[in-house]
């Protein structure tokens, strides 16, 4: 599958089980950092986080999207 946009790299690494989806609210200025480098430092699979503390526009924060995950096998 070619990869033409955010949505379509997304899509690939759900499938690959390299995304978490995080549906937990997250504060953006205090724990979203905290959780990509963490993830990052672990190999897990990039965290996706849904609900971003007092956003109201739905945006999501995408966090060590071009880490090394362990389920991938691939180490750092």
């Amino acid at each position: 599958m070619a990869i033409r946009d955010l949505r379509d790299y997304l899509v690939s690494l759900e499938a690959a089980g390299e995304l978490r989806r995080i549906d937990q609210e997250v504060d953006w200025r205090l724990e979203a950092g905290a959780i990509a480098a963490r993830a990052n430092e672990t190999g897990a699979p990039a965290p996706l986080m849904a609900r971003i503390k007092a956003d109201s526009t739905g945006a999501a924060l995408l966090g060590s999207p071009l880490g090394f995950s362990s389920v991938s096998g691939r180490k750092h």
